[in-house]
């Protein structure tokens, strides 16, 4: 059993604190690879068991024993008994092969408490059972290269070492858009800001070639200064940073998909799906199809064509859901063009989306029970 408080790692022989990080290795692999620094209870039971057979008893063992010795921390999540095990700094620097001076300690807040919980749960209900359709092995390697492979990203977030990741995913996935120029000046841009980052922050000295990247990024910021609105630069310069932080995610390679038409014919359309997690839990159209407007045009100039997009919105509030699809029915007055259209077909207006590429995106509200199922 363990204490009611946490325990100050401190206080213990540094003898103690690896012998208890080598005894629960795989509980402390999940909360890493998985959990990326903290986890709630039932979901860390969840995989406990699934990867490595670990019942309730067990799990619980080796909770009080990383407790007990100060290498997790236990936080309630709004003001209610739902248990999160967070990272101290000690465990957290035996990953990074530092030492507990050099590193951070995890901050929590309620975007990112609720990120997590949602990216879990997607793996949960839709990578796990994929994988186990396909007969593949369940373990913390191979969850990870199944959505490297399928172009899976919620794991990405928004720095710029992380972006840069992700743009080198994308050119490994899509090997044609590196014959695209804007790709590659965005490209290019990400790797002038992680070489920026990396130069103030780790006092590195830059790899050749950054002179170039940096005059993409010099020339991108000074032809963004010749636009006159802020959604004439998105239109036109949009890239993955606004994409990840504005919480979305590619759920898929694309792929066609055939297509009956009015007449009976089959049309064979490029399709790629692509998720967004509702972790302020506040769903608004500009939210939507603002962003899916603007993640078209993005990848109309990264591959040559406008593929069809299938949107998913995954949210935790029934009544949210409810509202967001009567919005999307009602229509208002638009002056510009003296008609009366759907509100949703504003933002394809705003962003001069061409009309015959409206119907290119479709949207899905996926609700997950997380409050109930996790009593959040």
């Amino acid at each position: 059993m363990y204490r009611k408080g946490n325990v100050k790692s401190s206080r213990l022989s540094l003898e103690e604190k690896e012998s208890c990080f080598n005894r629960n290795r795989e509980m402390l692999d999940i909360i890493q690879f998985i959990g990326k620094g903290f986890i709630i209870r039932k979901q860390l039971f969840y995989f406990m068991y699934l990867i490595y057979n670990t019942n309730t008893h067990n799990a619980n063992t080796m909770i009080g024993d990383l407790l007990n010795h100060g290498l997790l921390i236990k936080k309630e999540i709004r003001k209610t008994k739902t248990c999160c095990y967070v990272f101290t700094k000690f465990t957290t620097s035996r990953y990074k092969g530092t030492t507990s001076r050099n590193v951070s300690s995890v901050i929590l807040n309620n975007p990112k408490i609720w990120g997590n919980i949602f990216r879990l749960e997607y793996i949960i209900n839709v990578v796990i059972p994929k994988m186990e359709q396909q007969n593949i092995t369940i373990c913390i390697e191979s969850i990870i290269d199944y959505m490297e492979n399928n172009f899976i990203t919620p794991f990405y977030k928004e720095n710029q070492m992380s972006i840069y990741n992700l743009y080198v995913l994308f050119d490994k996935i899509f090997p044609n858009a590196i014959n695209s120029k804007p790709f590659m000046d965005d490209y290019n841009k990400c790797v002038a800001d992680a070489y920026i980052h990396t130069q103030n922050f780790l006092s590195c000295e830059p790899k050749e070639g950054f002179e170039h990247c940096l005059q993409v990024k010099n020339e991108i910021e000074r032809d963004k200064k010749s636009y006159t609105t802020t959604s004439s630069v998105l239109q036109n310069y949009y890239n993955l940073y606004n994409f990840v932080s504005n919480n979305f995610f590619f759920e898929s390679r694309v792929y066609e998909e055939d297509y009956v038409l009015e007449d009976d014919t089959i049309e064979k359309r490029k399709v790629i799906e692509i998720g967004m997690f509702d972790k302020n839990l506040n769903l608004q159209l500009d939210k939507v199809y603002g962003q899916a407007t603007l993640i078209l045009l993005m990848l109309h100039r990264y591959f040559g064509y406008y593929p069809y997009i299938k949107l998913h919105i995954y949210s935790c509030m029934q009544e949210q859901i409810k509202a967001m699809k009567q919005r999307e029915k009602e229509c208002s007055y638009d002056s510009d063009y003296s008609q009366r259209t759907l509100r949703k077909e504003f933002y394809f207006q705003k962003y001069q989306l061409p009309k015959q590429y409206w119907e290119n995106i479709s949207v899905e509200y996926i609700y997950y029970p997380l409050i109930e199922k996790y009593t959040l």
